[in-house]
């Protein structure tokens, strides 16, 4: 079967068919469902697997479950556990609840419960289920991920309970689920476009636990008056991701600095040190 003689869609590699796009998913979808009993190669596989990870996937989701139910390689059920959670709505709530707790496990599994647990009419049960999986299981890392963004206060104390655990990824995630929606320091703002222009004095990326150590370099090297409550980098777990920030600084020699900030992952920070080119304003105005 081609895909390209049947659809008109030049990209022929399976990897390269954006089915988050409405049209193309109507034209690839039907066509990969009928390949996947046909093929054995697990890369391929894994290609058509992905191309279902999509809202427009959501009429195939009765046979993404049988795949899942009949998968033996981990990794792929991994992939089909998030393509059914992106798929899923709350109409299908019940239905899906009902199925998957028969299914394998995959890291996946609990993104899958997260975002069930966003549906009203299942929302209790399985937010019990996720509770008690934090309390009584030996959970990966990127489990303990999508739980996080669960909303229900049994999690937030487990996690809460975890802001100052020695396993420094964990650290980072319990301070980004605690800190969940706290204001701003008095100063930072959300930027309006990307950095702007001016001269770019510094730059770097670096893990968030390691955002004090390099402002406080920063105030050294380039004399910078740069308050406590910005200076010691917590508020960095109170933003979305890869959105940026901005604060308006001062040397010690009264030039205006602007300091960016983008999360680029619950543990991981970019930072932009920006001499303006000329007289500019931020939203936030700046801090003394």
């Amino acid at each position: 079967m081609d895909i390209r003689s049947k659809t008109g869609i030049q990209r022929s590699l399976i990897g390269g068919l954006d089915t988050s796009q409405e049209q193309v998913a109507q034209a690839v979808l039907p066509i990969l469902a009928e390949w996947v009993p046909l093929v054995r190669d697990k890369n391929l596989r894994w290609d058509i697997y992905a191309r279902f990870g999509t809202s427009h996937a959501n009429r195939f989701l009765t046979s993404m479950v049988s795949w899942a139910e009949t998968e033996q390689d981990r990794s792929l059920l991994e992939v089909l556990h998030c393509a059914i959670a992106i798929a899923a709505r709350p109409a299908d709530a019940e239905w899906l609840w009902s199925v998957t707790r028969g299914l394998q496990r995959s890291p996946n599994y609990c993104l899958l419960l997260a975002k069930l647990a966003k549906f009203p009419k299942v929302a209790t049960q399985i937010k019990e289920k996720l509770a008690t999986e934090l309390r009584s299981s030996q959970l990966g890392f990127a489990e303990l991920r999508a739980i996080s963004d669960v909303d229900d206060p049994r999690i937030f104390s487990w996690f809460e309970d975890h802001v100052n655990s020695p396993d420094k990824r964990l650290r980072a995630l319990a301070r980004t689920v605690t800190d969940r929606g706290k204001g701003l320091p008095p100063g930072v703002a959300y930027a309006p476009s990307e950095p702007g222009h001016g001269e770019v004095l510094y730059s770097a990326e670096f893990e968030l636990d390691e955002t004090e150590g390099v402002l406080k370099n920063l105030t050294t090297d380039f004399r910078l008056i740069i308050p406590k409550p910005i200076r010691n980098g917590r508020f960095l777990s109170r933003l979305p991701l890869n959105r940026w920030t901005v604060v308006n600084v001062r040397s010690r020699s009264n030039e205006s600095v602007c300091i960016y900030f983008r999360l680029e992952d619950f543990d991981r920070v970019e930072i932009l040190l920006v001499q303006p080119g000329e007289p500019q304003s931020t939203p936030g105005g700046s801090v003394q």
